[in-house]
């Protein structure tokens, strides 16, 4: 998977789009972005992240809404808005060239989604784990102004 060089970037920002879906609650659409630091041990590295993002949830239930006479009616809406704060850690295992990445991650992300409910619980903390591959789509082509597509060492 690679040999003993990769590459050695260890900034990273990454924009995410995702879906849930939860049966008996809701289902929500989520833009994230997190920004964070990646260090290397040889082929294997550590990183942090801090997230931020936006989350509609679409209701499954019908809720109560209280009008202004004090009767309540019974509606589904459009949805409710939500911030999504956060941090993350994870490891990961690197192989590939410079413009050809391949990387194993395990990562563990704590997300605060707010407001949930106002007098209730205003922020609902909970955590996601994920385990996946990062991989390059699409080779570059032109590597005139860029070194050769070779394995880099690893950082020390």
């Amino acid at each position: 998977l690679g040999g003993n060089r990769v590459y050695t970037g260890k900034w990273f920002q990454n924009i995410g789009l995702a879906w849930f879906y939860h049966q008996h609650v809701n289902h929500a659409l989520l833009l994230t972005s997190y920004a964070g630091y990646r260090r290397y041990f040889g082929k294997f590295s550590a990183e942090a992240s801090l997230h931020a993002g936006y989350m509609h949830a679409f209701l499954l239930t019908e809720r109560a809404v209280k009008q202004t006479d004090g009767s309540w009616k019974t509606e589904k809406g459009f949805g409710k808005p939500q911030f999504i704060t956060g941090a993350g850690l994870g490891v990961g295992y690197d192989a590939g060239y410079h413009y050809n990445i391949r990387r194993i991650f395990l990562n563990y992300d704590f997300r605060l989604q707010m407001p949930f409910v106002k007098n209730y619980v205003p922020v609902l903390p909970n955590g996601l784990l994920s385990f996946g591959l990062q991989f390059t789509l699409f080779k570059k082509v032109n590597f005139q102004d860029n070194p050769i597509q070779d394995r880099l060492e690893c950082p020390e």
